[in-house]
Formats: C-alpha cells, sequence, structure tokens
C-alpha cells in the first residue's frame, strides 16, 4: 500500500497524510509485511520492495523510529510476522521474520531499543532451517554491535 511505501521511506509527512485519511495501520502486504514492520527495516533487502528505498535520501534508525512512533499512536501493533519469504536467488524461503529481524539486518540500534522498550520479541526465531533469531541476522549482516545490544537487552550479555 501506499502506507508501506511511505513508513518504508520514513517519509513521515506521507505517513502522516494517509493515516489522516483512513490508511489502514493493520494492512499486510502480500509477504506479511505491516507499514510498521516496513519502516523497522523488514523487506528492505532482496527486492522485496522495487521502488527507490528512501526516496532520494539514505534512512536512519532513528528515521525509522520516528516513522514507528506515528504508526503506532495509530494503532499499529508489534506482533506482526511475514508469511512465506524468498530471501534471495536460490536461496530458501523463510517465514516468521519480525520488525526486530529487519533492525538487526539494518544495524539500527534504536529500532531494537524502541521494540525492547514496547514488549516486542526481539529473540523471536524465524521458520526457516536455521531459525535465525535477530540476533543471528545481525550476526550474519555484518552488525555484531546490534547482536551485543540484542544480548544486553535480554540479559544474555557476558
Amino acid at each position: 500500500t501506499a502506507l508501506h511505501v511511505a513508513a518504508k521511506a520514513s517519509d513521515d509527512e506521507a505517513v502522516t497524510l494517509l493515516l489522516e485519511h483512513g490508511a489502514n495501520v493493520h494492512a499486510a502486504n502480500v509477504f506479511g509485511i505491516t507499514p510498521v514492520m516496513a519502516a523497522a527495516g523488514v523487506g528492505h533487502w532482496y527486492g522485496v520492495f522495487r521502488e527507490f528505498p528512501t526516496i532520494g535520501r539514505y534512512k536512519t534508525g532513528a528515521d525509522a523510529v520516528a516513522t514507528m512512533k506515528l504508526l503506532l499512536a495509530a494503532g499499529a501493533t508489534l506482533d506482526g510476522r511475514t508469511t512465506e519469504l524468498s530471501i534471495g536467488f536460490q536461496r530458501p524461503r523463510v517465514a516468521g521474520l519480525t520488525a526486530a529481524h529487519g533492525a538487526a539486518f539494518q544495524g539500527w540500534h534504536e529500532v531494537i531499543e524502541l521494540l525492547h522498550a514496547q514488549g516486542a520479541p526481539i529473540d523471536a526465531k524465524h521458520t526457516s532451517a536455521d531459525g535465525a533469531t535477530p540476533r543471528d541476522v545481525a550476526l550474519a549482516e555484518g552488525n555484531p554491535e546490534t547482536a551485543a545490544l540484542i544480548d544486553r537487552l535480554l540479559g544474555d550479555a557476558p
């Protein structure tokens, strides 16, 4: 939907306008991605969204948090999980990705902190063969600081 695209780009002016005109914050696309999940980084990889990713500017974790707060204030929930989603050429299909998986992929600490503060799961496993958690995704994508943050928030830090 237009709200997915605006949320993904953290175009808060467009998000606000769409919400004022009745956009559905709970609408999931064919992959099960809701606007708040798109804002958190789910679907920003592997061509799930094919438009330009940030409407001409670099999106940060702080941008994502601002957009997520708009969506949460409008009633969005953080319990969404993706349906089966192909994550790249000749890669296995996965389901069960959460907003935390997207934030971990991006290395957006602010989003992980918001999700944790809101009680969203930051240790959920998706349903691929390896059942990767957001921490696993962070490590696989070269974001060890994000993995360490997740460990600290979960009380698993050494």
